[in-house]
């Protein structure tokens, strides 16, 4: 009812009032400024009004997916906090608004920084949540696992490579190809499992222990830790290409 408001206020007072519900935004204008106002004034997506008949039904379809990650996201009126995530109703949100964008768009890599109990694994689940069970999604705590072990857990090995490797064996990377893998605790990676990532995500390949074979995958990857990297790599305890 505002004298003069235009689209993008509409859209700024439905996220307000209906947090759950989705806003798409359509305009003859098209262009990067208008396309930013629109998404930081609340829109969840944008289509131009020049979109083909393919697209627009593809948004559609893309909002009613974000429109269910929504209303999970959301806190119900009475639950009360379990303590698991100090994310609020609001930024989880957020996130879940990006999660599908991201996913449909060339991006390799997503980092998820927070202290522990925030929530980070809550957005892994997100993710995990949207692609489906169609797409490979395969958790790993990197924290969990020995640093002697971690290399061929991620990676694999072949038979012979070491004591006790008496065959060959998939790593998670290989195991998650065509999908997504969620490196949780990156932070506490060997340097020696550093470049081996680093490899993976220049190249995608892999190279199992004990092996000079390359083998070609497809691999994108969330990751997250509770420490602050940037710190790791003024000290030298990660590597700056990697990050």
């Amino acid at each position: 009812d505002k004298e003069g408001a235009d689209g993008i206020d509409l859209a700024s007072t439905m996220d307000e009032l209906a947090p759950d519900a989705v806003v798409l935004m359509f305009s003859t204008a098209d262009d990067a400024a208008t396309i930013g106002r629109c998404l930081k004034g609340g829109a969840d997506d944008f289509i131009s009004k020049q979109s083909d008949k393919g697209e627009l039904s593809l948004r559609i379809i893309h909002s009613y997916k974000l429109a269910r990650l929504k209303s999970t996201a959301a806190p119900q009126p009475d639950s009360k906090p379990t303590g698991t995530s100090k994310f609020t109703g609001t930024t989880m949100r957020t996130i879940a608004k990006r999660i599908p964008l991201m996913i449909d768009s060339a991006i390799s890599a997503v980092h998820v920084m927070g202290e522990s109990g925030t929530g980070k694994e809550v957005v892994a689940d997100l993710f995990q949540a949207t692609l489906g069970s169609r797409t490979p999604f395969v958790k790993v705590n990197c924290g969990a696992i020995a640093p002697n072990l971690l290399e061929s857990e991620l990676f694999g090995h072949v038979k012979g490579a070491f004591t006790g490797a008496t065959s060959d064996k998939k790593g998670y990377f290989e195991t998650a190809t065509g999908g997504w893998i969620f490196l949780d605790e990156l932070g506490t990676l060997p340097p020696n499992a550093q470049v081996a990532l680093l490899r993976v995500l220049d190249n995608q390949e892999l190279v199992k222990v004990g092996s000079s074979r390359a083998i070609p995958i497809h691999v994108r990857v969330i990751s997250a830790t509770n420490v602050n990297v940037s710190k790791l790599v003024d000290k030298g305890d990660f590597r700056r290409d990697l990050w």
